[in-house]
C-alpha cells in the first residue's frame, strides 16, 4: 500500500478538495488565538511602561480584519467543497 492511498484522494502530491478548508481554520484559529494576546497585554497595559495601549489597539484591530477575511474565505470556499455541484 502507497503512503497516497491512505488520503481521501488516494494521491500524495495532490491536495484533497477538504485541504483549503482545513487550513483556512487553522489560520484562523491562530488569527484568534494572536487577537487574545493583543487584548491580554492591553489588560495589563497600564502596569508596564513599555507597553503602548494605541499600538496594541491597532494590532488588534488588524487582527479582527484578518479574522473577519479569513472567515469570509473560509464560507466561500466551505460552499464550494461542501454543498453538491449544480446539476
Amino acid at each position: 500500500m502507497s503512503a497516497g492511498a491512505c488520503k481521501p484522494n488516494g494521491d500524495l502530491l495532490r491536495r484533497t478538495p477538504l485541504t483549503d478548508l482545513v487550513e483556512l481554520e487553522a489560520m484562523r484559529d491562530a488569527v484568534a488565538g494572536k487577537i487574545a494576546g493583543w487584548r491580554a497585554l492591553l489588560a495589563v497595559a497600564d502596569a508596564h511602561e513599555g507597553l503602548d495601549q494605541h499600538e496594541l489597539h491597532v494590532f488588534v484591530e488588524q487582527g479582527e480584519e484578518q479574522h473577519r477575511r479569513l472567515s469570509d474565505a473560509h464560507a466561500v470556499v466551505a460552499a464550494e467543497v461542501l454543498l453538491p455541484a449544480a446539476p
